[in-house]
């Protein structure tokens, strides 16, 4: 057997008799080396909050993106439309990384957010009830914010009239 024991858990996934990628084409990923468990069973446990976070921030998106549309149509070659495509064209050009530390050193230092982690402490392993459920929605504003800002860019006005190079027709 394995170093793992039982299971082959413990083998590489690749391993020279292939059984890994069988047991993969079963659902089973093996074991967490740091946590001793079953990594499929990890995955599905932060697969529910994944899925909230990203629901938060497309909202998010589309409740930016969607009135700056309709002021841009309305209002087009405006001081306005011209300032959301300056913003759109900065938020295309600052890496996701940068702007998402920036969020969260403002949302730290001005508004004393708490950027460490989706729970407080207390709750971190707690059941979940109506305070879990509380702490959560107070811990979900910036990292919705921070994948919610970089979402709107590409829909901004004006950057859909921006085309590479190789589309243009050329004379």
């Amino acid at each position: 057997t394995g170093r793992g024991g039982e299971g082959g858990r413990g083998r590489p996934v690749a391993g020279g008799d292939g059984d890994g990628w069988g047991r993969v084409g079963k659902g089973d990923l093996g074991g967490s080396v740091q946590y001793k468990r079953p990594v499929t069973g990890m995955i599905g446990s932060r697969l529910g909050l994944t899925m909230v976070i990203s629901i938060f921030a497309r909202l998010l998106t589309w409740s930016i993106a969607l009135p700056i549309g309709i002021y841009s149509a309305v209002k087009h070659y405006s001081i306005g439309d011209y300032l959301f495509t300056l913003i759109g064209f900065f938020g295309l050009a600052v890496p996701n990384f940068l702007l998402a530390l920036i969020i969260m050193y403002f949302a730290f230092k001005f508004v004393g957010a708490d950027i460490g982690g989706l729970f407080s402490s207390q709750y971190q392993d707690a059941p979940w009830r109506w305070a879990r459920i509380g702490n959560l929605l107070t811990h979900i504003p910036v990292p919705a914010v921070v994948l919610g800002l970089a979402g709107p860019a590409p829909f901004l006005p004006g950057l859909d009239h921006v085309e590479p190079e190789f589309a243009r027709p050329h004379d």
